[in-house]
């Protein structure tokens, strides 16, 4: 699984509306439930990386004002450390989804990066062929 793959025990994929300015997720594990952000750069990591097309690598969320503590509320569980990529639309150059994961017990890695690259990606090839 992807969560395993990176070691984390929460991954989540929000897709972007941006003509409801939003984004909307489900994790696969770790929680229940649908996640909704406003598509606005302070509103949280992921909405943030959707808008700018950037990762962000955050190994103390305590310490970036982009992180929305609510999400510990849905977890049920403190948040240490996040990954978070934009998945691109195939071919393009428009970010059409958000891959996150948090809780990895050793800090994040090059390997990481990679990983992360690569799930995108496929995701990309994913999300194209189910449209």
């Amino acid at each position: 699984s992807a969560v395993g793959t990176m070691g984390c025990p929460v991954g989540t994929i929000f897709l972007v509306d941006f003509e409801h300015r939003e984004l909307w997720g489900r994790a696969a594990v770790g929680y229940e439930g649908v996640v909704h952000r406003p598509l606005e750069e302070t509103s949280s990591l992921a909405a943030w990386v959707a808008i700018k097309g950037e990762p962000a690598v955050v190994e103390d969320v305590s310490t970036d004002p982009r992180y929305c503590t609510d999400i510990e509320r849905i977890l049920g569980t403190p948040v240490k450390s996040c990954i978070t990529y934009p998945i691109f639309e195939h071919g393009g150059d428009s970010v059409i989804a958000v891959l996150q994961f948090v809780n990895k017990p050793t800090p994040f890695s090059e390997e990481d990066d990679r990983v992360m690259r690569l799930m995108c990606t496929h995701f990309s090839i994913f999300i194209a062929n189910c449209e």
